[in-house]
C-alpha cells in the first residue's frame, strides 16, 4: 500500500547515491526544490521505491 502513496513526483525524488564527484546531478532536485513548492529527496532508493546499499 505504501507504494500506491509515494512515487517519484514533483514532490518527491529518489536518488540512488549521493555521487560526491558529480554533484549536478543531485543539485539539480536541490535547487528546483528551493525553487517550487519544496519536497523530498530521498537517498539509497531507487525509482521503484526499493532501499539499495
Amino acid at each position: 500500500m505504501i507504494h500506491a502513496l509515494i512515487a517519484e513526483a514533483t514532490e518527491c525524488d529518489f536518488k540512488i547515491t549521493l555521487e560526491r564527484e558529480k554533484p549536478v546531478s543531485w543539485l539539480k532536485s536541490v535547487s528546483a526544490f528551493a525553487n517550487c513548492i519544496g519536497g523530498t529527496l530521498f537517498f539509497g532508493v531507487d525509482n521503484k521505491c526499493t532501499a539499495v546499499k
